[in-house]
């Protein structure tokens, strides 16, 4: 999809989630279209279906909801600011399930190809990483762990509140780990007693996911299902023809 058109209609999708309240000056800078009656015209709709793409629309947006997609031959209703783009697509925003707010800051490789102490270490992301997925199309996300699980919710309640631009974002918990982990900043469990007492400090917020490791899962599941949480083992093995890694399910859905 042209990058262009891309821009357009996030554009327009952020006109949408800003409509309950004011967006930031910060947030305008990323805002060409503000009417509240827009036209895209004669773009190339692809759904996300599977569906073939469907040519020559027009996709009406009132008061920053898609109302209806029509034929591009069509007469947009009055009063709409009509934006031509023959020859663009527009797609849906994408909901991202396995993002992360934070990047590679170091990874040294001694003699012997190994990673010595005090391991691999990543760098907190919050300025960029919002933007960069918004500008890629991404209109919802769940992080996969967390470094900096504050900063995380604070970036969240942030782009909620329309002072900074991003997707909305569904945040976890911290990484839980075993011991000799090669990642510092994980939290290291060394005893269940202390998965417990960890789960019962972060089980705080309802609804967002405890990532860790196999070991420890079982009696975080129980500690944090009783808390209303959801915890999973984090898995970052890609999907290969057609299999699922071990605790994924076909299917799964964002909660």
């Amino acid at each position: 999809m042209p990058a262009k058109s891309a821009s357009i209609f996030l554009a327009c999708l952020m006109c949408a989630s800003a409509t309950a309240q004011t967006p930031s000056a910060e947030v305008r800078k990323f805002i060409k279209f503000d009417q509240p009656l827009i036209a895209l015209s004669d773009v190339s709709v692809i759904d996300g279906t599977g569906a073939p793409a469907q040519e020559h629309r027009t996709i009406i947006v009132r008061d920053g909801r898609i109302e209806a997609v029509t034929d591009a031959s069509v007469a947009p209703p009055p009063g709409a600011h009509v934006i031509a783009l023959a020859g663009h697509s527009v797609i849906p925003g994408l909901v991202g399930m396995h993002n992360h707010l934070m990047y590679t800051a170091s990874i040294n490789i001694d003699e012997d190809g190994k990673i010595p102490p005090p391991g691999f270490l990543v760098t907190e992301l919050a300025f960029s990483a919002p933007r960069l997925y918004l500008a890629a199309g991404v209109t919802t996300m769940r992080t996969t762990g967390s470094i900096e699980p504050y900063t995380d919710l604070n970036i969240a309640r942030m782009i909620e509140a329309r002072k900074i631009p991003g997707p909305h974002i569904d945040v976890t918990g911290p990484y839980l780990e075993g011991k000799d982990t090669f990642f510092p900043q994980m939290a290291i469990l060394d005893e269940r007693e202390h998965a417990r007492k960890t789960v019962r400090v972060l089980g705080w917020r309802r609804g967002h996911l405890l990532q860790g490791l196999h070991e420890y899962f079982g009696s975080r599941a129980r500690r944090g299902h009783r808390r209303g949480a959801q915890a999973r083992p984090q898995d970052h093995r890609p999907f290969v023809r057609g299999r699922l890694p071990p605790g994924r399910r076909a299917g799964h859905r964002r909660p």
